[in-house]
Formats: structure tokens, sequence, C-alpha cells
């Protein structure tokens, strides 16, 4: 006999605990919405819409997973995601998949809120190969692969630690036999390769599917589903290390009874739950009045609870756990499908089927239950959303006529109330505690893959419906001066409304925060600057601008002088010492102003005695004094403050310059201011007066008469030469000449002379015979023997024929000479006239030339 024990919800307690919580709760995000590829028509055939899976995203959006069905019963996959208001953000269609079988699928976010998905691609009942994907938060496909061998079913998907992706379902191609098949896990590397892959099961036909799994703190895999196991289907949890190898691995059931675990949770303190339905209430497997059940266990699989829920109000009817969640006070939601809570039925086609909630405490008790729509809906899938409350997906004819599927998401509050249609049912569920058979299970294992790239997938869109939708109110509004000075507190008045929950951020130049109501703010530096205030609740921003001027200071330097011994006086202030100084001066309609000044120590130079000249009958200015004749005059300068800056004393010298140039002979003197000098040289005296000195500067030369005696001259070629304006005509010893001299110096000399005879030594041939093959007398020229000790200076050579037709003329000093040639042609042979007139140049001196020498004759060419 099976032990039950039965809770009983009294209705006074809970009712003081849910008033209570709504009072401390603001209203989240709610909505119900109906999703389909095309609105609804009553009267004909229409398109279906199913949501098969959903998956909450950290930006408070939502994701999912399904089939749309058109009006030739044509099925294909189609994956959404959506933003926090339930708005499709884009959809891709993965292609032609018939439903092959009721099924779960997988989503789950991965880094940079990437959409990573596996979904069964059917090819019939019973038939289907897996296809996994990755999709960017912007909606660009990275990767899909489609593994299997069209017996193999992908029915969630769960991120490692490793960033990669392990997927568990079922395979009837990889495990122990074909006939029917085994549990099938595979792990994929970030894109999409298969790096291991694993069977566990038993053959003769007995069916062991994977439906959920996830990962604990330690990156082990936990994963639920059922298989066969004495004889009939139960639940299981089988936990892996993170390679796939088995740790634990356990069945949940009981002899000739009916459990199937569809989801899995692991909380924050690694224990392990599981949903589905069972018959262990019921006569036998084969009731359909099957219930929900909820199995807790710690990390090593040892239970703290098997509970079945049961509605005990109306009819027995079936339920089923879909989906489960962990929620942010660590209790847990399960999504219900169900036929029962019959006193809130509806009557028409699919009638029965409601989307349920169940609400558990963490010791298992019931906290709440819910059901949102009356008939027509299904396959409830339950999600925490990352903005409050839950998101609970599923699919519903309940609003088209009860004939046509439409894809349904339910946004809850905290009070997991969606706006309408919301139905408590806390009262009419009751928990119960059964004896439950938990075994070991054996099982077979095996690996296989096959993984071919998918392209078959395309962007689509989908339309939705609002059947009811909360009103986020938020109205940020702020108040502020429009202009301000720097490094004042400038307060804004924040005026803002709206929902309590919202979040309020500042962005003020280059700071953000939150905070809500008024902020008092500093602005270092002048600008142009705008100020929003947001108002954000969820994906919904709100903004709110203001603009304010931050005007400059207006910023005056100035310098002075501290004068020794005296104080400065700066704005009232008195300063006794030099420095950078800064005061404020206040002013009514403006920004302050900053004056900033320079006080520098004034330094007292002491001059001394200074000494200067000036000529007579001019004047000097000097430190600001002006003198024109000789005499003591005193410095005193004071800077722009009246400050003494400069003292001393100029003693002032008048004076005349005169500059005499005197020559003595030598031996005499010279006399200047009652003194004598001899030497030669510059000297100095002052002539002394009362009203002007005179100095004198003397430039004396000393004159030393010159003598030289028998000098030799040369007379070249019977020249007379001139010496100091005396003609020389003939050799020997010359008389004395005196050379007189401005001073009275005479100078004295004597030349002894001697006579160079210069003779011509130029020679001309009388004969020459060009053109022969000698070299000698093969040209008619001059010839300078090597003795001749004259340099040729000038010749003039001119060859005439015998009827005085010029033949050849030369005035080249290097005597090239005729070749015996007149245009290019031989001369004949004959005699010829020469003329001929050069100058000799006998040694350096100008006379020692011989011009103009001529000489004329004949020569005789010969061949």
């Amino acid at each position: 006999m099976r032990l039950i024990i039965k809770e009983i919800i009294h209705s006074t307690i809970f009712c003081i605990m849910f008033c209570f919580s709504i009072q401390t709760f603001a209203q989240n995000i709610q909505f119900q919405k109906l999703y389909y590829s095309k609105a609804f028509t009553p009267g004909i055939k229409n398109s279906y819409t199913n949501f098969y899976d959903v998956e909450s995203f950290s930006d408070g959006g939502f994701v999912t997973l399904g089939f749309l069905t058109d009006t030739f019963n044509r099925s294909e996959g189609i994956i959404t995601k959506y933003d926090c208001l339930g708005n499709p953000i884009w959809s891709k269609g993965l292609g032609p998949s018939g439903s092959p079988t009721n099924t779960n699928m997988g989503i789950v976010e991965a880094d940079s809120g990437d959409v990573v998905f596996t979904f069964s691609l059917g090819t019939g009942f019973f038939q289907a190969s897996i296809l996994c994907g990755r999709i960017s938060a912007t909606g660009k496909v990275k990767w899909m692969r489609r593994i299997g061998n069209n017996l193999e079913f992908g029915r969630d998907i769960v991120m490692t630690r490793d960033s990669g992706f392990v997927v568990v379902g079922s395979t009837g191609s990889y495990g122990s036999d074909r006939i029917a098949d085994d549990l099938y896990m595979f792990k994929l590397d970030r894109n999409g390769n298969i790096l291991w892959t694993k069977t566990y099961g038993n053959p003769s036909g007995t069916y062991d599917e994977a439906y959920a799994v996830k990962t604990d703190s330690e990156d082990n895999l936990i994963i639920t589903g059922r298989c066969i196991a004495d004889s009939t289907f139960q639940a299981f949890i089988l936990k892996a290390s993170p390679l796939g190898v088995p740790l634990y691995f356990k069945t949940y059931g009981y002899h000739n009874q009916r459990t199937n675990a569809f989801d899995l949770v692991v909380d924050s303190e690694d224990n392990y739950l599981i949903t589905g339905f069972t018959t262990l209430l019921e006569e036998n497997h084969q009731s359909s009045e099957y219930d929900v059940f909820l199995i807790k266990t710690d990390s090593a699989l040892n239970t703290y609870f098997t509970n079945i829920y049961e509605v005990s109000v109306g009819s027995d009817a079936g339920s089923i756990g879909e989906g489960l969640a962990v929620l942010a006070d660590g209790s847990y939601a399960i999504g219900v499908s169900t036929f029962a809570f019959t006193a809130h039925g509806a009557s028409g086609p699919n009638s029965p089927n409601k989307n349920a909630l169940y609400i558990i405490n963490q010791d298992g008790s019931i906290k709440n239950a819910f059901i949102y729509n009356m008939k027509g809906s299904q396959y409830t899938r339950v999600r925490r959303s990352a903005i409050g409350g839950v998101i609970i997906s599923g699919f519903s004819t309940a609003y088209a006529s009860n004939v046509a599927f439409q894809g349904l998401i339910i946004k809850t509050d905290d009070q997991f109330l969606s706006g309408c249609h919301d139905i408590d049912v806390t009262f009419e569920l009751s928990r119960y505690q059964p004896n439950w058979t938990i075994a070991d299970f054996t099982y077979q294992t095996n690996t296989g893959q096959k993984t071919l790239a998918y392209t078959n997938y395309k962007d689509t869109s989908i339309l939705f419906r609002t059947e009811c939708a909360s009103t986020i109110n938020l109205n940020p509004l702020i108040d502020g001066p429009k202009q301000a000075c720097p490094n004042t507190t400038v307060h804004f008045k924040d005026f803002s409304t709206g929902d309590s929950l919202a979040k309020h951020i500042w962005s003020i130049g280059n700071d953000v925060f939150e905070k809500k109501g008024d902020v008092d703010y500093i602005f270092a530096n002048p600008g142009t600057y705008k100020i929003t205030k947001i108002m954000q609740y969820g994906c919904i921003s709100v903004p709110y601008e203001h603009i304010i001027v931050i005007s400059p200071y207006q910023i005056g330097r100035i310098s002075a002088t501290l004068c020794a011994g005296k104080p400065f006086t700066f704005n009232g202030r008195e300063l006794f010492s030099a420095g950078i100084y800064s005061d404020t001066i206040k002013l009514n309609n403006s920004c302050d102003s900053i004056i900033i000044l320079t006080l520098s120590s004034n330094s007292l130079t002491n001059l001394g005695t200074l000494n200067d000249t000036i000529t007579c009958g001019s004047s000097k200015s000097q430190f600001g004094l002006n003198y024109s004749t000789k005499g003591n005059y005193v410095i005193n300068i004071k800077n722009r403050d009246g400050c003494d800056s400069i003292i001393g004393t100029i003693q002032v010298a008048a004076f005349s310059k005169r500059v005499e140039n005197p020559s003595i002979c030598s031996g005499d003197s010279y006399l200047l201011n009652g003194k004598e000098y001899r030497k030669e040289g510059i000297f100095v005296d002052t002539i002394r007066s009362n009203s002007c000195d005179e100095i004198v500067t003397i430039n004396l030369k000393v004159i030393i008469p010159f003598v030289q005696l028998n000098k030799p001259d040369t007379l070249f070629c019977n020249q007379p030469i001139f010496r100091h304006g005396v003609k020389i005509d003939k050799p020997g010893r010359s008389s004395l000449i005196k050379i007189p001299s401005p001073s009275g110096c005479d100078s004295i000399f004597s030349y002894n002379v001697i006579i160079f005879n210069c003779e011509d030594c130029v020679l001309v041939p009388n004969i020459f015979t060009p053109e022969n093959n000698e070299e000698l007398n093969k040209v008619f020229r001059p010839i300078k023997p090597k003795d001749c000790p004259a340099e040729l200076i000038r010749i003039s050579f001119n060859v005439y024929n015998r009827w005085g037709l010029k033949v050849y003329e030369s005035n080249d000093l290097s005597l090239p000479g005729w070749n015996g040639r007149y245009k290019d042609a031989p001369a004949p042979m004959e005699s010829y006239i020469y003329y001929l007139n050069y100058d000799l140049k006998f040694g350096d001196d100008a006379n020692a030339v011989l011009r103009n020498i001529s000489k004329k004759g004949s020569v005789t060419l010969i061949r």
C-alpha cells in the first residue's frame, strides 16, 4: 500500500499572505499576446502557430521556438526573438519540418546575447534529425548544423563553462538497437563542431529519451527524461561529468504506473528538481487522469521530497508539468497544461485544455496556483523573467474560435498576474506525497554521429495581437536653472512620476548615475551641458533633457611691485611679501571675476659713483638726468609704483679733442704743453682749463734720413735709366743724388752702373721642303736658338709669292711656321719673299727690350 499525505491550504492564511504581497510589490510588465503568420479569419481554414519552447534573456526579452503550419498543412520551424514588451525583433524560418511528435525543444542564451538552439527537423511521426544553430542578438546566423540519421531528436541544450554546448534528446540510429530510441547526448564547441557523443539505453524496444539538461555549479551535466524501467515509463535523473561520464543514474516511478519527466532546474544550492506527469495517484499506467509531480534531490540524488499535485475541485482530469523555473525568492514555478480545474471550464472544441502555473515553496508546499484561460491551451513552458515575474509560452485555440492554434505568450508580474483571464486556483490544488520506487538505472552505452552544414533557413516574420497589456507609466521631468557659474552647487528638481520600480538614471557631463529624486551637481568647467533624466523599466526607456550653460569666470591678471618697508593693498588686504595672489570680486548679475596678482619685490640698486664724460658744448642724458657741463649729478630713479629703484652719483667731465701729426728728424724734439717728445709714437696730453679740458693726441713721426751708396744697376740695350728724377746713361759709379723731405731730412743715393748689350739672336732659314718624309725643314719659320738669352714678346711674320700675293701670315709667338700650302693646296716650287718684325726682351727691366727689329729675305720651297 502506498502512503498518501494530503495538504490542505486554508483560505484565511493564503489571503493574508497574498494581499500583503500585492501591497509590497509594484506593477511589473504584464501582457497576454497571440502570435501568428496570418490573422485569424472565421469560417475558413487558417494557418497554425505552435510554440514549443521559450527562454528568457538577460535583456528582459525572450525567444520562442516552434512551428508555422499553412492551410495546406505544410509546416516549418520558426525561431523568434522579442523585446521585453513582446514585440518581435527578428524571426528565422528553419525550413520544412512536420511536427514529428509531441516534443520538447531547447534554447539557451550564449555570450554577447547570442541565441543557440536545438530543434527537431521532422520528416514523419517519430522521424527527425537534429538542427542546432547559433544566431547573434541582431539576427545574424553564425552557423547551423544538421545532426543525425533521420531518427534523432534534440530536445534541450545547455551552455557549459567553456562556452560550448551540450544537447540531449534521443537516437534510433546510434544506440543499443534500431528498434526503439536511446538517450542521446553530444557536446558542441562554440562554433558548432561536435566534440563527443554518448548514448545510454537498453535494447529490445525500450524507449529511453532525454527531455531537459542543465549544469550545476561544478559544470556537471544534469539530465532528465523518461525510460522504460520495471516494464513502464519512469522518470530519471542522470548526473554526468562535464565529459558525459555518468556519476549517478536513477529512475523514479512505480510498478505498473507511468511517469514522464519533461523539465528540470538546478537551484542555487545545487539541488536538482524535475517535473512532468505521473499516474501514481491513479489505478494504473493506462489512466488519463495523470497529475503533475515535483521531485527534489540533492547533488548526490538523495531525495528531499517526491510530491504530486492534484486538483481537488471539480472532475479529476489530466495535468502535465511541462516547464520549471527557479524564482527570485528560491521558490519554484511549474508550467502546467491541464484538463483539470473543470469548475472553470468552457464549452467548445479543445475546451478542457488550460495554461496553468503552480508556485511551490522550497519545502514542496503549495504557494500559489493560477490558470490563464479556460480552453484550448497547451504546451505550457515557464521561465523566470529578467525584469520580474515569469514568461509562459504555449499555443491556444481559445482566441481563434477554438479551431486555429495561435502562439501564446503570457508575461506576469511578481504576483503571477498577466492582467487578463487570470484565475486564482490556489485553493483548488492539493499536495500528495505517495511512495515512489527509486532505483539505479542499468544501461548500455554507445557513440555515433552524422553532421552536415545546414543552409535551408530564411528571414521571416510573425504577427501578433495583444489580448491585454499593462501600461508602464514613465514620466521623467526635471527642472533647474538654465545658466550657472563654475564650481557652484546647481540644484535640479525632480518632478518625475510613474512606476515605482522604474530605474532613475541621470546623465550629466561624463557622469552617469542612478538616483531617484533631486540632484545637486557642481560643474567644474564652463560650457553647454545636456542634463538627461531617464526612467527605465525593462526595455522601456523614456528620457527628458534639460540644457544648462555654465558661464566662464572673468579672469583678470595684474602685476605690481612691493616697495621695501611698505605693504601693498590688494582688494582691501595688506600684503607684505612677494608672490602670486588671487581674489574674487563678487558681481550681482554675472559670474564672479577672479583677479590674479603677481606681486614682485622691489630691488633697490645702488650704483655708487659713476664717471662719465662729454665733449665741450654738447649734452648727454643718463638715468633720467640731462647734463651739459662738468660736475656731480645725483641719481634717484623710482619705479611705476613710486618705489626707489636706482640711486647713485655721476661725476661728469667736459673736454674737447685735438689731434696733431708732427714729424721730426732723428735727433730733433717736439714741444707741447711744456713737454719735449723725441721718440716716435702716439702721445696724449690734457691741457686743463676751468670750463673745458683739451685732450691733445700727438702722432709723432721721427724721420731717419735714408742713405744708399753704390747700389748696383744696369744699362740695357744702350738705353738711359732714370733714378729719383736723375738721368744715368754711362756705366760706372754715378754722382750722389739727394732727395728732399718735407721735414727737411734729405735721403742720399748713388749707383754703380754696368752695361748689358742686347743682340738680335733670331735666325731665318732660306730653304725648306714641306711634306717630305722627314721631320726636318717641313715648315718655314724664324728660329730662336737655345742659347739666345732674349724672350720673343711680339712678332709679325708674312710670306709673299713673286707676284706679291700673301700666302701666309702669323703673329703667334710659338712660331708654328708656314707648311708650304695655300688655300689648302700645295704651293708651287719657287722662291718666296718674307717680312719679319719683332721685339726681344732681355731681363725684367722695362728698358731691356729691343723693339721693332725688321728682317726681309727670300726662301726657296723645294718638293
